[in-house]
């Protein structure tokens, strides 16, 4: 059994996807990497969505990401068929951040990330960054939580309408790795 006990497999066609999030057998949604587009100065990612179990995809839309950096962490989160968020961020000289919501399934998007950067702009390991890294977003239980660039988290409970500073532990910071996971 090389394939783990799959039965069926079905060919994408001509995509290549970077991350695929399923519903159901039929029902998914996956996105592609980032790439430049002629006439746009930064990158871009394109969101596709199934309802016969990848045989046929079609475009949701295509997400201004918001930096240019070719070696940004961009990541698409897709929580449900409407809910959406897709955050970027680049660590290197001239770091930036952005970060995006969608309620509709992704037709629409909504830039957060002026609104984020009010908040960590008072965070002291993030002074005069302009706009903060993000680096990881986990949803659960009607909360939204934000892992930026530093030593800080940050969440939501109104779908990124209001963030708040969440003190974490005395040596969040400090460690070399961070990882954030939504648990119940």
């Amino acid at each position: 059994d090389s394939h783990n006990g799959a039965q069926l497999w079905i060919s994408f066609g001509p995509y290549t996807f970077a991350k695929c999030t399923w519903f159901s057998a039929t029902d998914g949604f996956c996105n592609d990497d980032p790439r430049s587009v002629p006439g746009l100065t930064s990158l871009q990612v394109n969101v596709f969505k199934t309802s016969d179990g990848g045989k046929s995809w079609g475009l949701v839309s295509a997400i201004d990401t918001e930096t240019s950096a070719h070696d940004a962490s961009i990541n698409v989160y897709v929580l449900s068929p409407s809910d959406m968020w897709f955050i970027s961020g680049f660590a290197g000289v001239g770091q930036s951040g952005s970060i995006g919501h969608s309620i509709d399934g992704g037709k629409s998007w909504t830039s957060l990330t002026s609104t984020v950067n009010a908040v960590l702009s008072t965070a002291p390991s993030n002074s005069g960054t302009p706009s903060v890294p993000l680096l990881q977003l986990a949803s659960v239980g009607g909360r939204t939580w934000l892992l930026p660039q530093g030593g800080n988290l940050i969440a939501s409970q109104d779908g990124g309408v209001t963030w708040r500073k969440v003190v974490p532990p005395a040596d969040f910071g400090a460690a070399s790795s961070r990882s954030l996971i939504a648990t119940q």
